[in-house]
């Protein structure tokens, strides 16, 4: 019910969720919609009758994730509600995380993404004050201490859905979020203008490296209950097809690794491989980071782009 900002502007005049006493005025946020509404029912079951008639897939992604200014009642309704009314038009909701809240059974598939400590926040203004990323961003420590508290119930989502007999789809933000902008001590100087525009504005940028050592069994999940890998990449930061690719490559290949395998590439010999990939995307095209992590095999410092 959460990030419906494009909704609220096609149809104004949608109710508001129930919120939390106490927490309209405090923080900015676009207010959940509200499922109980019967105009915003409607308005909801047209899209998603329309999107299940779009796929030939078995599957039709609910969301359920951030809806930040909706009570625990209205958000499990909300939920309740989405499932149902995907599962009427002949397809499997899948949800983020958070769905499991709604109860989840061996039927459902939950998508985790998120936890407090990856989230990587800082605790004290002295720690904030090394994070230019946030600062820039106009984060303050009683905003970031109330995102801390939202949030925390993240901590129980994963055995929530291993408990309820449901399956996880793996997209932990700390490693698949390829949006996460590239750290500046691996981006050649010929590549250092595009890093510094690419990437979401508050995650801390990182190397290739961090995303190869991403170790799917580090979860305790039971391999029988993963449904499945999935790497994201979100669109505030891009313009054009190079940047999708900036921000996929090398990156995507160590996902693709860990996913086939179950397990972190052995870095040595993952970036070798990587060196060799360099040339086939510029064979075909695809603008890359070359990451000054790899010895990129006769591959220049800034790729040409198409």
């Amino acid at each position: 019910p959460g990030h419906c900002a494009t909704l609220r502007e096609a149809l104004p005049g949608l109710p508001p969720a129930p919120a939390p006493e106490g927490l309209t005025g405090r923080f900015p946020f676009v207010p959940p919609l509200d499922l109980a509404d019967p105009a915003t029912a409607k308005a909801v079951a047209t899209i998603l009758d329309g999107v299940c008639r779009l796929t030939d897939g078995p599957f039709v992604h609910i969301g359920g994730d951030e809806a930040v200014g909706a009570t625990e009642e209205s958000f499990v309704r909300s939920i309740r509600e989405l499932r149902s009314l995907v599962r009427g038009f002949g397809k499997r909701p899948l949800g983020w995380q958070e769905s499991s809240r709604a109860g989840i059974g061996p039927e459902d598939i939950a998508q985790f993404w998120v936890d407090v400590p990856m989230m990587d926040l800082p605790d004290t203004a002295e720690e904030l004050a090394a994070r230019p990323e946030l600062l820039a961003a106009g984060q303050t420590v009683e905003f970031i201490a109330a995102l801390k508290a939202f949030f925390a119930p993240t901590g129980h989502d994963l055995a929530r859905i291993l408990d309820g007999g449901g399956r996880v789809l793996l997209s932990p933000q700390s490693h698949l979020y390829l949006d996460r902008a590239y750290a500046p001590q691996v981006v050649p100087t010929g590549q250092a203008s595009t890093a510094a525009r690419l990437g979401f504005p508050t995650y801390r940028p990182l190397g290739v490296e961090h995303a190869a050592r991403w170790d799917p069994a580090s979860h305790g999940i039971p391999d029988d209950r993963v449904a499945g890998v999935e790497a994201t990449v979100f669109a505030e930061s891009i313009t054009c097809l190079d940047d999708v690719t900036t921000l996929l490559l090398p990156r995507l290949p160590s996902v693709a690794a860990a996913a086939w395998t179950g397990r972190a590439p052995d870095w040595d010999d993952h970036r070798t491989r990587l060196a060799h990939h360099g040339r086939l995307w510029e064979q075909r095209g695809l603008a890359y980071l070359a990451s000054t992590e790899i010895s990129w095999a006769g591959a220049t410092d800034a790729p040409s782009t198409p």
